[in-house]
């Protein structure tokens, strides 16, 4: 800022300076910097000086950084930002020379964020910090763009150092879910926020903040006719997504989060608004869809949350994919028949079952049934009876059924049911419970499908509490190992979770807690 040379920092570094290419005439988005790519740059000399060799013809943009936070850096030619700086034009082999920077002194910003009861926020991961402050620029273009990072520590303050002059907004990022990231000013979103002024070298400091309980969403995801779910890729059942109307009416992705082994889930840290959920499922089987059984987002039912608030069973039966389109008619006309609530199947998708086809409801009592069976999409020739006994070949393939009522004087109707799942093999699973000293408790589990080894995870469940999730090694197999439990008789479920053509399946043990 004096003319002189700059300190070194403590590596002996007198800072960088480097060249991208500048973004394209009008480039404004506000999450985005120049265009760039690993473009040569050079060290800075103790006396200030610096020479960028090898680049190509071309145009450019030049930043300064300086070693220390003493300094704010910045942009050729004594430019804030990228948006502003001005470009140069090297041609083949031309030495550009007198690309000189004065450096301003760095501004600061600093404060402390508490949470909800007025105390630091809870650490969390073992880290010695609870969360981020991030400083937001606004640029040349009228738009913010995220500039610096700052840890909150572990009595709540942040500082940021080094920042030029200018236009700033702070965002309050903590970790954990019991939060919800918020901007200085108390409110959600970056339109909305208070917004600092900095000169050269000035300091904000009390840019405090008190954040409030976040609010959450839970709810159960099952597929067709309540059935769970089976795991699809990344060995996961699946992912619960939200949106958040924004201050300019659009909608944006916000929090998600995986969907359980028992289908639950919860979105916590979430802020004040409005809210849409999509479901996905990973297994390949169902439909992803909106809340409430809505197929698309433009479609799909808002939910409005306060602060703080807990919205419980928001949940989701999912449709197999390729569901019929038409609906029954619940409310026929008298004498006419037509089917009013739809035939189902009922049964075990695996091998070696039998499934069993229910004609649903219709509007004539006296009605008589024919049956043809469909798997995977295509029609079984003599499957005609009520029932089906499912083999390896069907495995990885839905199965559903056709009804065709039918009554003298009246034309025949038919009504086809959902889809089952896909048709898996059926899965064994061993478990040998053995009770340690100290209310460890151990299980040695071994699960077989298709008479091989099964993949995939077994998790332990305490009623309807998961204590534990592990997975299967290469011999099918897994041992889980609990501790801190009470002492006396207990009753534990152990699941495995299925994967891929291999049944979920589960047992109950009663072990004898020392």
């Amino acid at each position: 800022a004096n003319g002189q040379p700059l300190q070194a920092d403590a590596n002996g570094s007198y800072g960088r300076v480097t060249v991208t290419w500048p973004g394209p005439s009008g480039y404004s988005a506000a999450s985005a910097g120049p265009f760039s790519e690993m473009l040569p740059e050079a060290s800075v000399a103790a006396d200030g000086s610096y020479t960028i060799n090898g680049l190509s013809p071309g145009s450019y943009i030049v930043e300064f950084h300086p070693p220390t936070q003493e300094h704010a850096g910045q942009w050729w030619d004594n430019k804030p930002d990228w948006v502003s700086a001005t470009t140069l034009k090297l041609k083949a082999g031309e030495s550009r020379t007198g690309v000189d920077a004065q450096l301003a002194l760095g501004a600061s910003i600093s404060g402390t964020v508490t949470g909800a009861d007025g105390k630091p926020l809870e650490l969390t991961n073992g880290w010695n910090m609870s969360g981020y402050a991030v400083a937001f620029q606004l640029l040349s273009n009228g738009t913010y763009q995220r500039a610096e990072k700052a840890p909150i520590t572990v009595d709540g303050s942040y500082e940021f150092r080094g920042l030029p002059a200018g236009t700033y907004k702070v965002r309050f990022e903590p970790f954990g879910s019991a939060h919800p990231d918020t901007y200085w000013g108390d409110v959600s979103e970056l339109e909305l926020a208070a917004s600092l002024s900095l000169t050269a070298g000035q300091s904000h400091t009390d840019i405090d903040t008190q954040l409030p309980v976040g609010a959450s969403i839970s709810g159960k995801v099952t597929g067709a006719n309540g059935e769970p779910l089976v795991a699809g890729k990344y060995s996961m059942l699946g992912a619960v997504h939200t949106m958040k109307l924004s201050a300019e009416g659009r909608y944006m992705w916000k929090e998600h989060v995986e969907i359980e082994e028992d289908g639950s889930y919860t979105i916590s840290g979430l802020s004040a608004g409005t809210y849409k959920v999509e479901f996905r499922p990973y297994d390949g089987v169902h439909e992803a869809e909106w809340w409430e059984n809505k197929p698309d987002e433009v479609s799909a039912t808002p939910i409005t949350l306060t602060a703080s608030q807990a919205l419980v069973e928001v949940d989701a039966e999912l449709a197999l994919a390729g569901e019929p389109t038409t609906e029954p008619t619940p409310t026929p006309t008298a004498g006419v028949l037509v089917n009013t609530v739809r035939p189902s199947v009922s049964g075990f998708a695996v091998v070696g079952a039998s499934l069993r086809a229910k004609p649903g409801s219709w509007s004539v009592a006296d009605a008589k049934f024919a049956y043809q069976w469909f798997v995977g999409g295509q029609k079984v020739s003599g499957a005609t009876a009520s029932s089906l006994k499912l083999t390896k070949a069907h495995v990885g393939k839905t199965v559903r059924v056709e009804v065709t009522a039918s009554k003298a004087g009246s034309a025949s109707v038919k009504a086809l049911s959902s889809s089952t799942g896909k048709v898996a093999y059926a899965s064994s699973l061993s478990v040998k419970a053995a009770a340690k000293s100290k209310g460890k408790v151990e299980f040695a589990v071994v699960v077989k499908s298709n008479k091989s080894a099964a993949r995939g995870k077994v998790a332990v469940y305490f009623g309807s509490k998961k204590l534990k999730t592990v997975s299967l090694n290469s011999k099918g197999k897994a041992t889980v190992k609990l501790s801190k439990q009470a002492k006396g008789k207990k009753s534990y479920t152990i699941k495995y979770l299925g994967y891929g053509t291999a049944a979920p399946v589960s047992k109950t043990v009663k072990v004898t807690v020392k």
